[in-house]
């Protein structure tokens, strides 16, 4: 069995730029941030698995991910620019670190900067496909 979302996490958290930016604040498995986080908590990075298969082998699965970066600043403005920093550090770790488990990502469309429904909250929207390979 692949767990794709421990497997991609892994894989962020060894991102140095990207948990520079976050953290630990990389919470797989989620559409939203967990309870209790507010752009003055840190910026975070949340993200899950909206569709896939895998190989006739079972050691390599395609997924699409949904990501979506929230940002962290005093205002709005900052915010927003903050989030836009998490999305390119994440195209980045996904497009250009060189991993075992992480076969490669496409970019799904372009990234688009959105507001929380009802809390405003800024972030940035992105959908990769990546393929993974089994690593236990």
């Amino acid at each position: 069995m692949i767990d794709e979302h421990s497997i991609l996490r892994t894989v962020l958290a060894a991102n140095a730029t990207l948990t520079a930016l976050v953290s630990t604040r990389l919470h797989a498995g989620l559409d939203s941030p967990p309870d209790g986080w507010k752009p003055a908590s840190g910026a975070c990075l949340v993200f899950k698995r909206r569709g896939g298969g895998q190989d006739e082998s079972g050691m390599v699965i395609t997924a699409s991910f949904q990501f979506k970066c929230y940002g962290t600043g005093g205002n709005v403005h900052q915010q927003t620019l903050s989030a836009e920093s998490v999305y390119r550090a994440l195209r980045e770790a996904l497009n250009y670190q060189p991993s075992y488990a992480l076969l490669g990502a496409q970019e799904e469309g372009r990234a688009t900067p959105l507001k929380e429904p009802g809390i405003e909250w800024p972030y940035t929207l992105a959908f990769f496909r990546c393929q993974l390979r089994k690593t236990s």
